[in-house]
């Protein structure tokens, strides 16, 4: 995002005049560009050049906007017949889309999916329960090839590699997703190339950094359904739930300092402020500056034939290092 002088003046961290926001500009050497359609010698600044505390005003009130125009627009909370539909429109979309990726990602997802179904058969078969033995006997069968399935299609995927952590991973992503989601090979292209698609598109990552900063807990899940109701009927491409979860991580771990400092200044302070100096630096001459410790002190004097107890008072002469009580 990219702000004239005129709309940033008096906001946190920067001047209250415009000449003034020019000469800090031009000394923190912002990055700067010539705006379309402004005639003159103004200039507009980039959003990641101004300090932090502006950056963290300008996103929430960013983050804000974007979100009361969708509330306005969209009811997130959709019944449940709607949201129904949706995820049986989303499994038909799926469907189509093994038919356009390439036949060895097909053919691979297609053979996980039938070992998933066959496990499930044999479960049934055996009467076993889902646990440790039941799979340690499947898989017994498609790492030794005497499962006919696992040796007719051993040139397809390695079977021998086949662990019970894998078999576990296929059979929750085959239940989410279908076997366009066991086309691993592919879809794994496909992330990186969602996790540019947000590079690509500015106007959808500054939004979601700035709901990041907004609401820190948001995730990937909450997250992409902000960004259909946003962008669900223009002409931006959303990314998939897996790409946009590796692209907030990354940020958040490029930006951490920035992050934690707009989110929680408290664990910023603690985590990456520096805490370095002298404060008797500023003591150039005797008597500068005096420092006083009036710690109680548990101590009894005899005064006047009585006992009695006093209260002490230490007194220091920085410059010096002069003590008086």
């Amino acid at each position: 995002m990219w702000f004239l002088a005129k709309e940033l003046v008096a906001l946190p961290g920067l001047p209250s005049t415009v000449q003034g926001m020019r000469k800090r500009a031009l000394v923190g050497g912002w990055d700067k560009r010539k705006p379309e359609g402004v005639p003159g010698r103004a200039f507009e600044y980039h959003i990641d050049s101004l300090p932090i505390e502006t950056q963290k005003h300008l996103r929430k009130e960013q983050a804000s906007k974007a979100l009361k125009d969708i509330v306005e627009k969209f009811e997130l909370e959709e019944p449940i017949a709607e949201r129904q539909a949706k995820e049986k429109a989303k499994r038909e979309s799926l469907a189509k889309e093994l038919m356009h990726i390439s036949q060895e990602h097909r053919e691979k997802a297609l053979v996980r999916a039938e070992l998933v179904s066959l496990y499930h058969s044999f479960i049934n078969a055996q009467s076993l329960s889902r646990g440790d033995r039941a799979i340690d006997l499947f898989l017994k069968a498609v790492n030794t090839l005497e499962l006919p399935f696992a040796r007719d299609n051993k040139d397809v995927i390695d079977m021998t590699r086949i662990g019970s952590q894998m078999l576990y991973r296929w059979v929750r992503v085959f239940r989410q997703k279908g076997v366009i989601g066991l086309a691993l090979e592919f879809n794994k292209a496909k992330s990186r190339k969602g996790r540019s698609l947000i590079s690509e598109q500015p106007d959808m990552a500054e939004f979601i950094i700035a709901t990041m900063i907004e609401y820190p807990t948001t995730n990937d899940r909450k997250m992409l359904t902000l960004l259909e109701a946003r962008y669900g009927e223009s002409t931006f491409q959303l990314p998939s739930q897996s790409s946009l979860r590796i692209w907030m991580s990354s940020w958040k771990e490029k930006n951490a300092s920035s992050f934690t400092y707009m989110t929680n200044p408290d664990k910023w302070r603690n985590e990456f402020m520096s805490a370095f100096g002298d404060a008797s630096e500023i003591a150039q001459a005797l008597n500068d500056l005096w420092e006083l410790d009036a710690t109680p002190g548990d101590i009894e004097c005899v005064w006047e034939g009585n006992r009695k107890r006093v209260h002490i008072s230490g007194v220091i002469d920085v410059w010096s290092r002069r003590a008086r009580f």
